[in-house]
């Protein structure tokens, strides 16, 4: 399931038969109305530099109190703040960018055997 406030990106995704649900991510409310609670993995997909008047920090801290025994995976938009998303108890931090890197690299080396 996702929550998104973009109805175009909804509409797209019951397309592809994926469930979504409009609203804000930073509101408990929506968090409760989409049935976080019951949610066996939550993934954050959206860096703290796209968030307004949010943050990961702040979602994993919702969420977390929502569901306090789901996996909960969060973005990072530097090193220096995955320590502070797992302080708050998300169970695993991924760089974006760091993965992007790792797959150019593959994607090199796959198609074009270009990589030493």
């Amino acid at each position: 399931m996702v929550i998104d406030f973009n109805l175009e990106v909804l509409k797209e995704l019951r397309g592809r038969s994926v469930k979504g649900v409009f609203g804000d991510i930073s509101s408990m409310d929506t968090l409760d109305h989409a049935h976080v609670a019951k949610a066996e993995i939550i993934f954050s997909t959206i860096p703290d530099m796209l968030l307004k008047k949010t943050s990961n920090l702040s979602l994993v801290k919702t969420c977390r109190t929502l569901a306090p025994n789901t996996v909960i995976v969060a973005p990072a938009d530097l090193t220096e703040q995955m320590e502070k998303l797992k302080k708050k108890d998300a169970n695993d931090v991924l760089l974006p960018n760091s993965l992007i890197g790792g797959n150019l690299a593959w994607i090199i080396f796959d198609r074009y055997g270009m990589i030493n």
